[in-house]
């Protein structure tokens, strides 16, 4: 399948992880060029956060990603998640100003924030904000030891009313048990979905649509790390149609309150 008819599979595709800007780590990738990119493979909504910038001011970044999504003259329609380190003093603050903002949720990394993700007494404040505004986290799903399927799980579970949604399906080494143990998280906890991004099984995210319902999955390119021409493939060759629209954009349409904004 092309990427020209893998666009074609639905009448409209959300993106719902791209990180944006220049990363201390390593890498860029711009807004404009995450737009004509999205444009070109038919996304026509782009969920985007900061990447990790130089300066570590997140609450800035997430700052100058609003007013640009709000610019006009993007290839494509653009929502912000902000990006909140958990350690900083007024992190709950500069999450709530955010999503007052604009914001449509919260961007957790607990690999280059380095906290792990069901560090109740961290996350606790930042989770309970979200419950009251009815927003989500979206958080970087599968590091060792910070964001492994229990972990996830377990902040799941923890606050029953926050969709949490995971990246690389909330586990990154898809060998052995691991497919398993992210199978497992995701029936201990309905309010836990995955992004399809990283995910190289096509029978495993089958296998999720199956037991579970289309609902669990979202797609997410989790551009630049990953490629979204590849990324785009899999949820779109899901043979369901209408499981397949639900990932490609129904899911993260309802997720982020797309449709009232």
């Amino acid at each position: 399948m092309t990427t020209s008819s893998a666009a074609a599979t639905a009448a409209s595709i959300v993106d719902a992880c791209v990180l944006v800007g220049r990363s201390r780590f390593g890498g860029e990738l711009t807004l404009p060029a995450a737009a004509r990119q999205a444009g070109d493979l038919g996304v026509h909504t782009l969920i985007v956060t900061s990447a990790a910038p130089a300066d570590r001011d997140l609450p800035g970044a997430t700052e100058r990603l609003l007013r640009a999504a709000a610019a006009t003259g993007l290839a494509v329609r653009v929502e912000v998640l902000a990006r909140v380190d958990p350690w900083e003093p007024d992190a709950v603050g500069a999450a709530e100003r955010a999503l007052a903002g604009g914001a449509v949720g919260v961007f957790l990394h607990p690999w280059e924030e380095t906290f792990r993700i069901n560090e109740h007494a961290l996350l606790d404040p930042l989770l309970r904000l979200l419950a009251a505004e009815g927003r989500p986290v979206v958080v970087e799903g599968g590091y060792p030891w910070v964001s492994e399927p229990a972990q996830l799980a377990d902040l799941a579970v923890r606050h029953p009313e926050v969709p949490v949604v995971a990246t690389r399906g909330g586990h990154m080494n898809m060998s052995g048990l691991s497919g398993q143990t992210a199978l497992r998280a995701l029936r201990a906890a309905p309010n836990l979905r995955v992004l399809t991004s990283g995910v190289y099984r096509q029978d495993w995210l089958a296998g999720v649509v199956d037991e579970l319902g289309a609902e669990r999955l979202c797609y997410g390119s989790l551009a630049p790390v990953l490629e979204p021409r590849m990324e785009l493939l899999r949820p779109a060759a899901l043979t369901d149609p209408v499981a397949r629209d639900l990932v490609l954009a129904g899911n993260a349409t309802q997720l982020f309150g797309l449709d009232s904004r």
